[in-house]
């Protein structure tokens, strides 16, 4: 496609990236220094087990993954929100939400196994804040409620996206997406995430759903031979780059800036053949049909919540001109004497 760059990331993962201008590549931070938020930084170990450790609430309605000893150092922690699929509960996925606490978080996932509208999920959110002002309650002064994000899998993978739609939610991660949902209800950066041979929710429609955002950072991820359920569990190669999406927007993680934007680079992951290819998309492109423009509003309120508090920068960049461009073919000249004929209409057959 012309426009467009490639570079490799992520072992089976075929990243495209509608990126916001302005994102450059940061610095990469030692592990242990201290993320935004005094969050401890892993460096680029996103798939490895975070620092800390985790306990699990099982409740009513919700089921809480959690560092065991929450704030030890004044931090705050962010909040994600999790969506199960059709006739799923949380443990299902319990060792990729396990794998989420110990990076930090404080996930709420929802236990009812038809998630789609959300509605279990932001309750997670209402109980955490209520949970956050309780000077009684574990949570009390820990909980970064300026700082969440949605996510889930299949028909809670849809149910990111409906999240969204909450002013509260900042970002969000649908995995294998069904197709009850609506981009355009939200304005929060989404990373959408398909199976190579998902059979169930193929990744054409998960593509259709990314080519719907044009007016929001998105990005775009195929894991390679992966199947419906090759996210259940440990999350499987859905883990490292959800991870590195989630410490990226609610942590200001800058190590992950490069993953998703900015100059190409070659990473590895703990030994992972790098075999993904990154494509990136600029907005202004001269032609909306062959590159999917990415439409930014601009003045100070404008831009989403998300990307003051995850301490983000945002501006326009130097520039709007694609990284490669592709000469426009010459407009056709009129001639003096008017426009050229039309061609004659071949003859019908009888």
């Amino acid at each position: 496609m012309p426009g467009r760059t490639w570079r490799r990331l992520f072992g089976g993962l075929l990243l495209a990236v509608l990126p916001v201008l302005g994102m450059t590549p940061a610095a990469t931070a030692e592990p242990g220094a201290a993320a935004t938020g005094g969050i401890l930084s892993v460096g680029t170990a996103w798939g490895e087990p975070g620092p800390y450790e985790v306990d699990v609430d099982i409740e009513a309605v919700h089921t809480f993954y959690h560092p065991r000893t929450m704030g030890p150092s004044g931090e705050r922690h962010p909040v994600v929100i999790w969506g199960n699929g059709t006739g799923a509960v949380p443990g299902i996925y319990s060792s990729l939400l396990r794998h989420w606490a110990s990076h930090g978080f404080i996930v709420a996932a929802a236990n009812t196994p038809a998630s789609n509208f959300a509605i279990s999920m932001r309750a997670g959110i209402d109980v955490l804040e209520r949970r956050n002002a309780d000077p009684g309650s574990e949570y009390h002064g820990k909980v970064d409620l300026e700082r969440i994000g949605s996510a889930g899998h299949s028909q809670g993978g849809a149910a990111a996206v409906n999240a969204a739609v909450d002013a509260r939610v900042d970002t969000a991660v649908p995995i294998q997406p069904g197709p009850l949902t609506d981009p355009d209800l939200t304005g929060v950066p989404v990373f959408y995430l398909a199976g190579q041979r998902d059979l169930t929710v193929w990744p054409a429609l998960v593509k259709a759903l990314y080519r719907d955002s044009g007016h929001l950072p998105a990005v775009y991820g195929e894991v390679r031979g992966a199947g419906h359920l090759s996210s259940i569990g440990d999350g499987g190669d859905f883990r490292a780059p959800t991870t590195a999406w989630l410490r990226f927007w609610l942590m200001g993680d800058e190590n992950a800036r490069g993953v998703f934007f900015g100059r190409p680079r070659l990473r590895r992951l703990r030994g992972r053949r790098p075999v993904v290819r990154v494509g990136a998309q600029r907005a202004g492109d001269a032609d909306p049909g062959t590159r999917r423009r990415l439409s930014r509003r601009t003045g100070p309120d404008a831009a989403p919540r998300c990307r003051a508090r995850a301490g983000v920068p945002w501006s326009p960049g130097p520039s709007r001109t694609p990284a490669t461009t592709t000469p426009a073919a010459p407009a056709p000249t009129a001639r003096p004497d008017g426009p050229p004929p039309r061609p004659p209409r071949p003859a019908r057959l009888p």
